[in-house]
């Protein structure tokens, strides 16, 4: 049973990927839910009510902000309303894509990795027991306890940050079935080496090498010039080449 579910939306600049848990497939249904509804919403649902963030948001990050809210209370309501759905829920990491400005937000552990100058940087949070009480708190058994999650409240508080896209940067959007099994190191060595399709097979064949128990994601997006914009142009998001492959799931 593979419960991951991921979103590649070039019109609307959206791509998440979303780790649903949850028994008799109601994992499967929580990712499901999130992912198609971040994407509706995106793409010109309804309006949502958001809490006020701790710091100014663009216009951009506030309707991304307003999107994984949204997203969170489709999966809680339909949890609530069924009794084999119940205590269902779902990771989502975005990123949405507005003009120059890279939005990435995030419910739980799935992360979003930045490769810039052939350094990477994790721009989600991980919302687990070990980040938020610290590994000496926590025994290594329950380290990756999610704190946060899509559907399990009634209301959520994502991560959310922004950043300036650059030219030449490359974002990756996986599930903690890659992430637990490579390094952050690996994983851009990796990209760095092969165009985005590849280096998405390489970091999968690799986690599944190492063991490969939990269902495996990964969307890779790399950035480049304008091809007629010059010296002096703006950059525009130029998506070379996107691959959603979700590795096997084993028990």
């Amino acid at each position: 049973m593979n419960e991951d579910r991921l979103l590649i939306d070039d019109e609307h600049g959206i791509y998440a990927v979303a780790d649903g848990m949850g028994g008799h497939r109601a994992g499967e249904v929580a990712s499901s839910l999130a992912i198609e509804s971040i994407r509706r919403y995106l793409a010109g649902g309804p309006a949502a009510d958001v809490a006020a963030a701790p710091v100014p948001l663009s216009a951009s990050a506030q309707r991304l902000l307003a999107g994984i809210c949204w997203s969170n209370r489709v999966v809680h309501e339909a949890a609530v309303s069924s009794g084999s759905l119940q205590g269902m829920g779902s990771t989502i990491a975005a990123v949405y894509l507005a003009g120059d400005s890279l939005v990435a937000a995030n419910v739980g552990d799935s992360p979003i990795y930045l490769i810039r100058g052939g350094k990477i940087e994790r721009l989600s949070e991980p919302h687990t027991l070990r980040e938020e009480l610290g590994p000496e708190e926590v025994p290594a058994s329950l380290g990756h306890v999610l704190t946060r999650a899509l559907g399990t409240r009634p209301t959520v508080e994502p991560a959310i940050c922004e950043v300036s896209a650059l030219c030449e940067d490359t974002v990756v959007i996986c599930s903690d079935g890659l992430s637990n099994k490579l390094a952050a190191e690996e994983i851009r060595d990796i990209v760095l080496s092969h165009p985005p399709e590849r280096a998405c097979r390489e970091m999968i064949a690799l986690a599944n090498a190492r063991g490969g128990e939990d269902n495996i994601s990964a969307v890779v997006l790399r950035f480049g010039r304008r091809a007629d914009s010059g010296a002096a142009g703006g950059l525009r998001r130029l998506l070379r080449r996107l691959r959603r492959l979700a590795a096997r799931w084993r028990r």
